[in-house]
């Protein structure tokens, strides 16, 4: 290997490691918060959380290296481009073709590295994996447990309302849990504490309560009402629902074998889940090298330096249109709808013919994406024609040079910023997209979901994948965009001409709090909108529904002082509530304090209040019997509105509605630490965009001789740091360890101060 070859290879390995660095972080990072969070709050064992971790890393490193390569190949070859080293290296009669061995090499060493991973590493981590999970079973379920939420679809005829989950407790307090599977005699029970208990090896799961008070009610005879106390109950759950098939799936068994294992399951079974791995074994693989064609005609082809960006546009939709069609293709073909060998190989063909075709047409000046593009605009031209008095611009309008008005300066940095936003943005979007597609399809075709279904939920989800992104994506614009001014000796021009370094952030902190003030707005007008269709969906593909959340279908709300509201039927066009209970609970919520029923209730307008007919209420605390009513006033029944509002986990409320629903709970004499810091965060993460930009420039102007990959580098690692200290305060304050509004800011303080003074340094 000549000294070209060794040359370019050493411009392709920091894009590589950059780019594995980015892609393994987008695929692990809900994984990686969700682990977070059971250590600090569910107290789960380190050492199964980091070897859990560990071993789900080898399948999202074969996703990663085809993905990586191809980054990396383009960033070498804009960087011979940039510097006019391809075009020497042309003028002394290189042909583009000469690029293909260093090129050739780089894939074949991500060829043997997946195919190590594919062939040996992953079938064990998987199998690995599936232990690991299998032992913090008890701990996910019960993060999934939220207070103050009915669970109504969790155990099977039963309805779970929690009062609080203290941090670092096997368990809940102040547990309300309704069996309403007799609805003519439903089963209360009310209890100071209680817990999931879990043995997944035997496959047992069990709700125990302590201190429980039973309540039994003859809804239409409350002469027989009945009320029992025991210091500890048991109540079983259904095993199906919590762990799922007793019987491992096909699919999951075939993921974590080895090949002579998968052959010989083949040839005893003739399930198509196991030629489709089979082939992925060696389809994956092969990625490596198509993705290596590919990305050196998308980096050989004519095109000025200024759509250098939109070849890692490029990058991010092949990736993208890669993995889509196989894993699609991969389900049909364990459906049987299609050959197993067209299914997994023929994104590979295609990405390989792709990278053939551009390299011919390079290796004769030609540019079919260029003409394809100009193809485009002659089309929207002639579909769109101009206005009849339209005449182009022939010269150069003279500005109004207004005081607070962007210069040119600030206008060409602004340019530069948003391309690489932008790019950044929509990659890392995309490979979170990937990430959840590849987690979510397996449990799609399982349960039968429609293709239309998973697309739904995919769609949904880009708001909340947007808010996790844009600070990364901030700081990557950032550290990015003066690296390439740097490269390009703009940044030294800048500064050779009186432009200070804290004059060139300007614009920058400019677009940091538009990326802020647009994060706002997703986080208070989309969120609370896509976000719980968005779960409901999620739960239904992996079928572990556990509430509604229609609420036509919620027949259990929870109003102010903690007063539980419960209804058969609700007829909202005549406002009526048919079959209404209403149970007012202690302070503690140890304990019901008083019970009312009405067979209906109706709505008056002008009163603003309801009307009970044909019921009975119950007062505990002196142990009087029920007494009955035939009509009588039911007061502190929220009007009928409330009824029809939807349930929504306090993560997808706005802020105002989360402000309220605080003031509600507090006054029930509950503790929301965990409500307080969602509050708290709910001002603070919007910032995080800004504090992005200010964390970066003092990186920026340190790194700027190294250019772009460093700055994408450092940008990487940062954002690593950022993301874990954000989510370990708030599980702090979750824990009552820190003040709510401390745990919610102290990442955005601590590293302002520290750019702040990292600025102060470089300026000193």
């Amino acid at each position: 290997m000549g000294l070209l070859d060794r040359y370019i290879l050493r411009l392709i390995a920091p894009g590589i490691l950059l780019g594995t660095g980015v892609f393994l972080f987008a695929l692990l990072m809900n994984e990686l918060v969700r682990n977070i969070q059971l250590l600090v709050t569910q107290g789960a064992d380190p050492a199964t959380v980091g070897l859990a971790l560990v071993h789900l890393m080898p399948g999202l490193l074969v996703v990663a290296i085809p993905s990586a390569l191809i980054f990396g190949i383009l960033l070498a070859l804009h960087r011979l481009t940039s510097g006019h080293e391809l075009i020497a290296m042309r003028a002394g009669g290189l042909s583009p073709g000469r690029l293909l061995l260093p090129i050739a090499a780089a894939s074949a060493m991500g060829f043997v590295l997946s195919s190590t991973l594919m062939l040996e590493v992953v079938p064990r981590s998987n199998r690995r994996f599936v232990e690991l999970s299998d032992e913090l079973l008890s701990s996910r379920l019960r993060t999934q447990i939220e207070p103050r939420i009915f669970y109504d679809e969790l155990l099977d005829g039963r309805v779970l309302l929690v009062g609080e989950t203290p941090p670092n407790e096997n368990g809940w307090r102040q547990v309300f849990l309704a069996d309403t599977e007799r609805s003519a005699d439903p089963t209360i029970f009310v209890a100071e504490r209680g817990r999931l208990v879990t043995v997944p090896e035997d496959r047992i799961a069990l709700i125990e309560l302590d201190a429980v008070e039973v309540h039994n009610a003859a809804l239409e005879n409350p002469s027989r009402y009945r009320i029992q106390r025991a210091s500890e109950i048991r109540l079983p759950l259904d095993a199906l629902s919590v762990f799922g098939p007793e019987a491992v799936s096909p699919r999951q068994s075939a993921r974590a074998m080895s090949l002579p294992d998968l052959a010989t399951a083949f040839a005893a079974t003739a399930h198509p889940v196991y030629l489709v791995e089979i082939h992925k074994k060696f389809a994956l693989p092969f990625a490596c090298l198509a993705f290596g064609l590919l990305g050196l005609g998308l980096g050989l082809r004519p095109s000025p330096g200024s759509a250098r960006a939109g070849a890692f546009a490029a990058a991010v939709l092949v990736v993208f249109g890669y993995y889509i069609p196989l894993t699609f293709g991969e389900q049909l073909a364990v459906d049987g709808e299609l050959p197993a060998w067209l299914a997994v190989w023929a994104a590979n063909f295609l990405a390989a013919a792709l990278g053939v075709l551009l390299l011919l047409s390079t290796a004769r000046e030609l540019d079919p994406l260029g003409a394809l593009a100009r193809w485009f605009r002659r089309a929207g031209a002639l579909f769109l024609p101009q206005a009849p008095g339209y005449r182009p611009r022939t010269a150069r309008r003279r500005r109004l040079r207004l005081p607070g008005l962007p210069t040119l300066l600030d206008r060409y940095v602004i340019t530069q910023f948003a391309r690489f936003f932008i790019i950044s943005l929509a990659a890392l979007v995309a490979v979170q997209t990937i990430g959840r597609l590849t987690a979510m399809i397996g449990d799609a075709f399982d349960h039968e979901a429609p293709g239309s279904l998973l697309a739904r939920y995919l769609g949904l989800s880009l708001p909340e994948f947007t808010i996790q992104m844009l600070p990364l994506a901030t700081l990557a614009a950032t550290l990015v965009t003066f690296g390439v001014l740097s490269r390009h000796s703009e940044l030294t021009a800048f500064l050779a001409g009186g432009v200070s370094r804290s004059r060139l952030a300007v614009p920058t902190l400019a677009v940091g709090l538009a990326a802020a003030a647009g994060g706002l707005a997703i986080q208070e007008m989309l969120l609370p909108i896509a976000g719980p269709q968005s779960e409901d969906l999620g739960a239904r593909i992996r079928g572990l529904r556990i509430r509604s959340l229609d609420p036509l279908e919620q027949h259990w709300r929870i109003g102010p002082g903690g007063t539980i509201f419960h209804y058969r039927e609700f007829d909202q066009d005549n406002e009526v509530l048919s079959g209404l209970s209403v149970f007012e609970t202690a302070t503690d919520g140890s304990s019901l304090t008083a019970r009312r029923y009405a067979a209906s209730a109706h709505w008056s307008p002008a009163d603003r209040s309801w009307t009970a007919i044909g019921g009975w209420q119950r007062e505990f605390a002196g142990g009087s019997p029920p007494s009955p009513f035939a009509v009588r006033a039911f007061p502190g029944v929220p009007p009928p509105g409330a009824f029809l509002q939807e349930e929504i986990a306090p993560d997808h409320l706005p802020y105002p509605e989360l402000r309220d629903r605080i003031a509600i709970v507090q006054t029930a004499g509950h503790r929301a630490p965990d409500l307080l810091v969602d509050l708290h965060t709910k001002a603070s993460l919007p910032i995080a965009s800004l504090v992005a930009v200010l964390i970066a420039v003092p990186f920026a102007f340190r790194s700027t001789n190294r250019g772009a990959v460093a700055g994408a580098a450092i940008a990487l690692a940062i954002g690593i740091i950022y993301l874990i200290a954000t989510h370990f305060f708030s599980f702090l304050g979750d824990a009552e360890l820190l003040d709510p509004a401390l745990a919610a800011w102290s990442p955005n303080l601590l590293f302002s101060l520290a750019s702040i003074s990292l600025m102060c340094r470089r300026q000193g």
